[in-house]
């Protein structure tokens, strides 16, 4: 099995980041539209540099995961939830998506409306 269910939803649930999907995760930073609203467009992007993110991701015990559909298993992007402020109860929370328009993306934009407090749980 590929992913892991840590949150499930209706629609979709979060899974510990995958090293397999390093080459789809470098895709998505290659492109024009993803990586220029993630301030990523001038960085070169390599699918080993992703492998090595994402082994980084899991040692530090941070808070990434991707975020997946349940009907199919397939990946639409990845949230990440940093600078986590236990005293004021505050946190940053991005995500990534390689969609534009679509339902997908709108399901990535709904996950980081959530109270930080309701992801924290994981």
């Amino acid at each position: 099995m590929k992913y892991f269910r840590k949150i499930t939803g209706e629609k979709v649930y979060l899974s510990p980041m995958c090293i397999e999907d390093a080459e789809t995760y470098c895709t998505w930073l290659n492109d024009e539209y993803v990586s220029g609203r993630i301030g990523l467009y001038g960085r070169v992007n390599s699918a080993s540099g992703e492998r090595e993110y994402i082994e980084r991701v899991h040692k530090e015990r941070t808070h990434y995961y991707a975020i997946v559909l349940t009907e199919n298993d397939k990946l639409i992007g990845n949230i990440g939830i940093e600078d986590i402020d236990d005293i004021s109860r505050t946190a940053n929370i991005g995500y990534l998506s390689a969609k534009k328009r679509t339902d997908e993306r709108v399901m990535a934009v709904r996950l980081c409306a959530l109270p930080a407090s309701m992801l924290l749980i994981i």
